[in-house]
């Protein structure tokens, strides 16, 4: 069994507002280029995360 990945609520809850946003808001040839944006930073936080890399805030 895996342990938990402790990371700050606001910070994933940040990016994932953003995949929002584009969603609901952007055209619709803007919306794949933006959401492959926002998944590659949430992806980035994630893999941080698991490996335990500290990095400063934007």
């Amino acid at each position: 069994m895996t342990k938990p990945i402790k990371t700050s609520p606001t910070e994933l809850g940040q990016e994932l507002a953003k995949i929002e946003f584009s969603l609901n808001y952007n055209d619709a040839r803007e919306d794949f280029t933006i959401l492959l944006l926002r998944l590659t930073s949430l992806q980035k936080i994630i893999a941080d995360k698991i490996s335990g890399i500290k990095r400063p805030d934007n």
